[in-house]
């Protein structure tokens, strides 16, 4: 339970020495407001039983300048060693003080396949995201900043809905050297839809893009490989085709770490696929790290 209250009168901007700073921690930043009284609930539960995971969190918020409802719920299978399936769902409501009201709603289901003596590892994820707010402000509701936020920067009323699906492979063939097993090639494939359904002021919008992406490094010695990627984007609705590509160098720091640099000749935005593929134009940097059971064993969490 979380609480905030004004003690003494709400002194305003004239009392406070710097109106651009807030007059205390957890102050606000957004929409002006350098003081609200709130009080929030939340609430989480977590159970687990033999391949089996689920977590559940639900929040209440009222305060002074916008309420707000939120819920989230989470579950993972494990199907077999290196096979899992999971789905996850975000719901949150908020309403400010005028009547304006933004809602968020994100679902998913997931699954990776990656066994530890397959080359072959897969992972693949179908998610829905709706966006809608009502009497917004620049994506804001009433001044409420963080209170009430959607991914929708309009004024007015808006919706956004879309699909998404994706579907990445991984194959890393084995080797021998010196009689020890090592995998230092890699080839990817990445294949991704998207179905988008908006409404801006009770006009409908919706569309249908495909992405396919490509990427193969080849490791020379221990620490370094080259590679080269490629991603296409086309917009089934409007024929417009999209394109990224360019080389990529990878070093190994320490064990367990793939530091990788690479420069795409062309490239495009893309929101929803961004965190899976590196598609802007220009220099790139991505960090990979392998996480086991033994990684954080120097904390001696598990004596």
């Amino acid at each position: 339970m979380d609480s905030n209250r004004t003690i003494g009168g709400n002194p305003g901007t004239a009392g406070v020495i710097n109106p651009a700073q807030p007059p205390a921690s957890g102050g606000q930043l957004t929409g002006g407001l350098l003081f609200e009284d709130f009080t929030a609930v939340t609430f989480g539960a977590a159970w687990r039983k033999d391949r089996w995971s689920i977590t559940a969190r639900g929040e209440v918020r009222d305060g002074e300048m916008a309420d707000r409802k939120g819920a989230q719920f989470g579950a993972i299978r494990q199907l077999g060693e290196g096979s899992l399936v999971g789905s996850g769902i975000t719901w949150t409501l908020s309403e400010a003080a005028g009547g304006a009201k933004a809602e968020i709603l994100d679902a998913s289901i997931a699954f990776a396949h990656r066994p530890d003596a397959s080359p072959l590892a897969m992972l693949g994820r179908v998610e829905f995201r709706s966006d809608r707010i009502t009497g917004g402000v620049a994506g804001e509701i009433g001044g409420a900043g963080g209170a009430g936020r959607t991914a929708l920067v309009v004024d007015g009323d808006a919706t956004a809905r879309r699909l998404v699906a994706s579907l990445s492979a991984n194959f890393s063939p084995r080797g021998q050297v010196e009689g020890a097993e090592v995998r230092r090639h890699e080839f990817g494939l990445f294949l991704g839809a998207r179905h988008n359904l908006d409404r801006f002021e009770g006009t409908e919008f919706s569309g249908t893009s495909v992405l396919v992406g490509a990427d193969a490094r080849i490791g020379i010695g221990e620490k370094f490989e080259l590679g080269a990627s490629a991603t296409v984007r086309s917009n089934v609705t409007d024929k417009a085709t999209s394109f990224a590509y360019g080389p990529t160098i990878g070093v190994t720091p320490v064990k367990g770490m793939l530091v990788t640099v690479g420069y795409n000749i062309e490239g495009f935005r893309d929101g929803d696929f961004g965190a899976a593929r590196n598609s802007d134009k220009g220099v790139f940097a991505a960090v990979r790290m392998a996480f086991d059971a033994d990684s954080f064993s120097f904390l001696g969490l598990g004596r």
